[in-house]
């Protein structure tokens, strides 16, 4: 995206989380006046996932939420519903 760039205070640029309430607990400068953000979130369900293979944990940066994977692929996690994949790139 032109005039934008990775987010670099805080938490990383990209990650995964329960929530959006969560995302903007752990990035409070995501609401700062005076400065611009796009934040792309996409669902990962777990009832989307294949059987083999599918959504891996360690492939979409770092985990903020407090749900507690045991497993590398979602599907396996049978306690975990859905977590969030997000993205931050701030204008400049």
């Amino acid at each position: 995206m032109s005039g934008y760039e990775h987010y670099t205070d805080g938490i990383d640029a990209y990650g995964v989380c329960d929530s959006v309430e969560q995302l903007l607990a752990a990035c409070p400068e995501l609401e700062a006046p005076g400065r611009r953000f796009v934040v792309t979130v996409t669902p990962v369900k777990r009832a989307n996932q294949p059987a083999d293979g599918g959504w891996r944990w360690h492939k979409w940066g770092d985990y903020i939420g407090t749900q507690n994977p045991q497993h590398e692929y979602l599907y396996d996690d049978v306690h975990i519903d859905m977590v969030l994949c997000y993205h931050i790139f701030e204008k400049v």
